[in-house]
């Protein structure tokens, strides 16, 4: 991209924000009307033109619960649904869960795994493995965080499953790899030992 361009594009921007940004919520309030005229209702929409974003709607009180207990099993935790409020008022953040049904220790563990899991999504070479990685990490992750449970979460477990999958195919590529090298070298060593002999 050329300098004109980029001065041209930064100009275009700061004209798009200098009529926006001064009328946010009326253009919030007009995209509001015409959702709901068609029938499409959205609470995230709603709160963010409403300048209410950040309200939890009592996700606070809820992680309170949860991890105030959480230390009354720090070891192995709950276990799966254990002590939770009602069906309703599960965790609705996928660590809290981790952590209160599986203890600090193994808790830990599952996280680090979730965290290496991440990683490796970025440093996958298939494309089309990398972008349904991130598909379904994307679908699930960012939800879990102030929603739902990872029990009842189809894409995360897909992505879970594609992660461990990949992570099996890479590790059976190192076990033949080492094999191949294993007979290699057993070979090299027998013609050794054999002209050796003579």
């Amino acid at each position: 991209m050329s300098i004109r361009s980029r001065i041209i594009l930064t100009i275009l921007i700061a004209i798009v924000l200098a009529f926006v940004l001064p009328n946010f919520y009326y253009i919030g309030s007009v995209v509001l009307d015409y959702l709901d005229s068609i029938g499409y209702k959205s609470r995230t929409i709603t709160l963010l033109f409403d300048n209410n974003m950040l309200h939890d709607s009592g996700r606070g009180k809820i992680w309170d619960h949860y991890l105030s207990n959480m230390n009354e099993k720090p070891i192995l935790g709950w276990g799966l649904v254990g002590g939770w409020i009602s069906a309703g008022l599960y965790p609705h953040n996928v660590i809290i869960e981790i952590f209160y049904s599986f203890g600090y220790f193994f808790g830990t563990i599952l996280c680090i795994f979730l965290l290496l899991l991440f990683i490796k999504m970025f440093m996958q070479k298939n494309k089309v493995l990398r972008d349904l990685l991130f598909i379904f990490f994307s679908v699930s992750i960012p939800s879990l965080m102030v929603s739902g449970t990872f029990l009842g979460s189809i894409n995360f477990w897909i992505f879970i499953l594609l992660s461990v999958n990949n992570i099996k195919e890479l590790s059976l590529q190192i076990f033949y790899k080492i094999k191949n090298l294993t007979k290699f070298n057993k070979k090299g060593i027998q013609n050794i030992t054999i002209n050796n002999s003579k």
